[in-house]
């Protein structure tokens, strides 16, 4: 799950590499579903 998650990361770092906020919400978003 962890694995997917980074994964998921990286392609968004890789399509929005400007994109932080995007990143960082995406980030939230994978740790509350990793919580849950």
């Amino acid at each position: 799950v962890i694995i997917v998650a980074t994964i998921k990361l990286n392609l968004t770092l890789g399509i929005y590499p400007w994109n932080i906020e995007t990143y960082v919400l995406l980030e939230t978003f994978c740790l509350l579903w990793l919580v849950l």
